[in-house]
């Protein structure tokens, strides 16, 4: 099944069988649950010194250093733009009534 657990099992072993895991830094993905429980979270390990130069740490101090990489952590897992858009234009259509029955007659004949 597509749980949450079974994607991020499998996203590691895969990484882990071709040696990819120190090369992925960002993964998108749609916003189904199972991917927002699976890769939510997700923190790879080394990523955040891409981002930290010598200026940060040396105008900042350590907590302000651990939020900004609070946040960058956060920008690994990206949504998909364009199912994030194809979600939109479905609720505004769904909620035409107009184009709702035009809809379901032009799937009807795609069927076809």
């Amino acid at each position: 099944s597509h749980t949450g657990e079974n994607l991020f099992h499998e996203y590691d072993h895969v990484s882990t069988t071709f040696s990819i895991g120190n090369k992925v830094f960002q993964l998108i993905t749609d916003n189904a649950s199972n991917n927002l429980s699976a890769f939510g979270e997700l923190v790879i390990p080394g990523f955040e010194s891409y981002f930290i130069t010598e200026d940060d740490i040396a105008e900042s101090d350590n907590d302000e250093v651990e939020n900004e990489l609070d946040k960058r952590e956060e920008l690994i897992r990206l949504p998909s733009f364009i199912h994030t858009l194809q979600l939109v234009v479905k609720d505004g259509l769904d909620g035409s009534g107009c184009t709702r029955s035009a809809m379901a007659k032009v799937t009807e004949i795609a069927k076809l």
